[in-house]
């Protein structure tokens, strides 16, 4: 697994994590905005360390 990989799994998991526990009288505990803080920062990463891409002209 690549570093790139790893990290869009993670923010997969972070994402799968916020639909999961939505629901407010299951998990009236839950951090959400910690979670998608989570989110935001696991997106910055994956988009920061995204393989180059080289366009021909």
């Amino acid at each position: 697994m690549t570093l790139h990989e790893a990290l869009k799994a993670l923010n997969k998991a972070a994402y799968d994590a916020i639909r999961a526990g939505r629901d407010t009288t299951m998990h009236p505990d839950l951090d959400r905005q910690s979670l998608r803080e989570i989110a935001w920062a696991t997106d910055k990463l994956v988009d920061d360390n995204a393989p180059a891409v080289e366009v021909e002209r």
